[in-house]
């Protein structure tokens, strides 16, 4: 057994390598045709104490549309189309934000950010249960996800920067006191949505924006560094966030 053992579920069947969804009972004998070996590495590896040495990797394929889907399509009347783009957009709310985001000229990218820190201030703010702080790592869990649905819509990378730095400075005005909690999962979270935060930076905007966010980071470095937590960080955090 190799470390770390990957195991990799793709839907997808042809003999010419062409991805192509599964649906049905084929779906199922080929998820547990994946499994079944898996299965026995699995035990091999709990038998011999490993288990740090397990690493599942899932990887989901989008389904990519066909000559003959594309042809189908433009055979529809435009009565056709706007039936089946309604009964999509009914059933998926991002489908629905997504075109109203490029057909609506009041849904800008300015309306759908204000409208992602409203739900990410509401998540924050309305979390409970008897460990705070455990509470607060499964709201930054749904954070994230707000994010991430910002940026499918909207591809706007700098708002996802923005918005990463708008939760991270409602941590640090309002929640810090939980990072001496004797869970470290919220600390540790937090830790890891800043580093995340640099790294998007770097990667996908300008230099010239980069020292827009640079007191903000270095801020929130600073808090991070200076807990008795750092030290239990399994990952490298930057003292400051250097401008290259």
């Amino acid at each position: 057994l190799t470390s770390p053992f990957s195991l990799t579920i793709a839907l997808l069947c042809c003999g010419n390598g062409t991805p192509r969804m599964l649906s049905g009972k084929r779906f199922v004998r080929t998820f547990r045709f994946l499994f079944s070996p898996a299965k026995s590495k699995l035990k091999q590896a709990l038998k011999q104490k490993n288990k740090a040495s397990l690493k599942f990797n899932f990887y989901v394929i989008m389904p990519v549309p066909s000559a003959d889907f594309k042809k189908a399509l433009k055979q529809l009347t435009e009565k056709e189309k706007e039936a089946l783009v309604l009964r999509l957009v009914r059933k998926d709310a991002e489908a629905y934000d997504t075109l109203a985001f490029e057909l609506l000229e009041d849904v800008t990218l300015e309306s759908l950010k204000e409208r992602s820190q409203e739900t990410i201030h509401d998540i924050f703010f309305a979390v409970s249960g008897r460990s705070l702080s455990k509470a607060l790592s499964r709201g930054l869990k749904k954070v994230a996800q707000e994010i991430t649905r910002y940026q499918r819509i909207t591809k706007d990378r700098q708002g996802e920067v923005d918005l990463h730095i708008y939760a991270l400075a409602l941590i640090f005005e309002n929640f810090t006191g939980q990072f001496e909690s004797l869970y470290k999962g919220f600390y540790v979270a937090t830790a890891r949505l800043t580093l995340r935060t640099i790294m998007l930076i770097r990667k996908h905007l300008h230099e010239d924006l980069h020292l827009e966010y640079q007191d903000s980071l270095n801020t929130f470095l600073t808090d991070l560094n200076g807990r008795s937590k750092r030290r239990q960080l399994t990952f490298n955090l930057p003292l400051q966030f250097e401008l290259d």
